[in-house]
């Protein structure tokens, strides 16, 4: 009798030992989780098109890990798009496991990076570049000198 007890308490320390060393699954302990995704947009010529693929993705990605996952309660999901050697992120979804079972809409949970488009090179920024005076600027300047002088002679 005294030997099943002893028993029963080398495994009960060696089960405790091992969750806290993390090889045992921990179901009952919340877990966040970090995701990364990396598109590579070379063959994408919109930008638009572009975003869309990344919900679709970063939907199907959290869905998946919620369901394959109950431990996870919290996932945090970059995207990062490659596009002629640039590495630019494109959004951040920040959600818990109660907020996408209330509303499963990427859109509502994601932080989007405005310069992206400008970083991979969908658009081009505007430039403000000088333009050359008009004639009536000049019209006016030649006057001006030409009211200096005259001021001059006068003194």
């Amino acid at each position: 009798m005294r030997f099943i007890k002893f028993l029963q308490q080398i495994s009960i320390s060696v089960v405790v030992a091992l969750v806290i060393e993390g090889a045992l699954p921990t179901v009952g302990w919340a877990q966040p989780r970090e995701l990364d995704i990396v598109m590579n947009a070379d063959a994408t010529a919109d930008f638009w098109q572009l975003m869309a693929e990344a919900e679709t993705l970063v939907t199907a990605n959290i869905s998946q890990t919620f369901a394959a996952n109950p431990s996870i309660t919290r996932l945090h999901v970059e995207v990062v798009a490659e596009r002629n050697g640039a590495v630019v992120p494109l959004m951040l979804t920040q959600v818990s496991r109660q907020s996408w079972q209330a509303e499963a809409e990427v859109a509502r949970w994601t932080q989007y990076f405005g310069n992206a488009q400008v970083l991979l090179s969908y658009v081009t920024p505007a430039i403000a570049t000088a333009s050359p005076p008009s004639r009536n600027a000049i019209t006016i300047t030649e006057r001006s000198q030409q009211q200096i002088q005259l001021e001059d002679a006068l003194d």
